[in-house]
């Protein structure tokens, strides 16, 4: 085998070993999320996230539309001017 060779195989070796601890970091922190995704919320899979998200954003709007009502209620009711 040439030097050349040699050399372009250990740049492969090096780049594949920094390519598969990449891979592990990355699969450790999808673990780590995935479990707190399952503790925080309940959801153990993605799709599951992504319902509980639209859920809560719609709950999120009703009841900003709530206090805005009672908002103006409260200011219609009492006289605010100082």
């Amino acid at each position: 085998m040439s030097h050349n060779t040699t050399e372009r195989l250990m740049r492969l070796k090096e780049s594949l070993v920094t390519a598969q601890e990449s891979r592990l970091r990355a699969e450790g922190r999808l673990a780590t999320m995935m479990q707190q995704l399952q503790t925080q919320f309940g959801c153990s899979t993605l799709e599951q996230a992504e319902a509980k998200q639209e859920k809560l954003k719609k709950e999120c709007a009703s009841l900003a539309g709530k206090l805005n009502d009672g908002l103006v209620k409260v200011e219609a009711e009492y006289d605010w001017e100082e």
